[in-house]
């Protein structure tokens, strides 16, 4: 298997359980599939740097997320996100967080509020909503 893997709008209800065995996986894109939910054995792909799961009804990351140590980029975007594990904050590798139009909420309050506040506490990244999308995006981390 490639160290990338694009699985991106093939209508998976799940995750093929190859894909949690591949342990050289740097790019894992699993967008456009209506997942709903992803497993903990996320955590096991500790390689990766880049995790699309842009519009896949995910409500919650899993913590094992958290442990993605070598992640850079994370796409979370057009999902209905309530929160950040909180091991999100301990990516100090983690360069990117697109959680654009992640909840159906305000910028104020609600669901969009908090996901604003946890982005805020991520170490060297500036959360920025942008309009009516609702962008969160992250500066390069200063090296």
């Amino acid at each position: 298997m490639s160290d990338r893997l694009d699985l991106r709008g093939r209508g998976l209800r799940a995750v093929p359980d190859e894909v949690w065995e591949a342990r050289g996986l740097r790019s894992l894109a699993l967008g456009r599939n209506p997942l709903g939910a992803l497993p903990e054995a996320i955590g096991s792909l500790t390689s990766l740097t880049a995790l699309y799961l842009d519009a896949t009804g995910i409500e919650a990351l899993p913590e094992a997320v958290g442990g993605l140590e070598a992640l850079r980029t994370l796409d979370v975007a057009h999902n209905r996100l309530a929160a950040l594990p909180a091991g999100v904050a301990a990516l100090r590798a983690l360069e990117v967080l697109y959680a654009a139009a992640s909840c159906g909420c305000d910028q104020q309050g609600g669901r969009t509020g908090r996901l604003r506040a946890e982005v805020a506490e991520l170490s060297g990244i500036t959360p920025g909503f942008r309009g009516q999308s609702r962008t969160v995006r992250a500066r390069p981390l200063a090296r």
